[in-house]
């Protein structure tokens, strides 16, 4: 037998769970080993001092608590929510993020819709984005008209 193998069944050896042939083996290995005897002999004493060591009484009480403890149900966690009071910075941020998220999408419509002299529009023009917009708002309930808000805008002449 090779020591590892002596150090794994170390225990039962001490303890006398092994089989036989197994035991013997394992003595033939501790004759001719002595770092394995060596700590067969600590194991037997620190076992012995298990035994023999008084284990103090647990205090008066303790054993009630524990067994109270562990018989009351655990606390439910209740789910997360923005309207809770300690949380009202995170309804503060999600409103704050959607508003700058809006500015920011409106803009960059914006300037999707607005011909400025001299400036490629990346292959849209205003006049197509204006009918989108005049499509849009005819198909709704009521079909309303917003043709006179979507007229090209013409360049401003300087006025002296």
């Amino acid at each position: 037998m090779r020591c590892s193998k002596i150090r794994r069944l170390l225990g039962g050896y001490v303890d006398g769970y092994l089989a036989p042939p197994v035991a013997a083996k394992m003595e033939q290995h501790l004759d001719s080993c002595p770092a394995c005897a060596e700590a067969v002999d600590k194991t037997r004493s620190l076992e012995e001092l298990f035994r023999t060591e008084h284990v103090p009484a647990p205090p008066p009480g303790l054993v009630g608590a524990i067994r109270l403890a562990a018989a009351a149900p655990a606390p439910s966690r209740r789910p997360v929510s923005v309207f809770d009071p300690g949380r009202a910075w995170l309804g503060r941020l999600a409103m704050a993020t959607a508003v700058v998220l809006v500015f920011l999408g409106g803009s960059y419509l914006g300037t999707l819709a607005v011909d400025t002299p001299g400036r490629q529009t990346a292959g849209r023009s205003s006049q197509g984005l204006q009918e989108i917009v005049a499509d849009t708002f005819s198909a709704l309930p009521g079909g309303s008209s917003i043709e006179p808000v979507l007229a090209v805008r013409q360049p401003m002449e300087d006025v002296q």
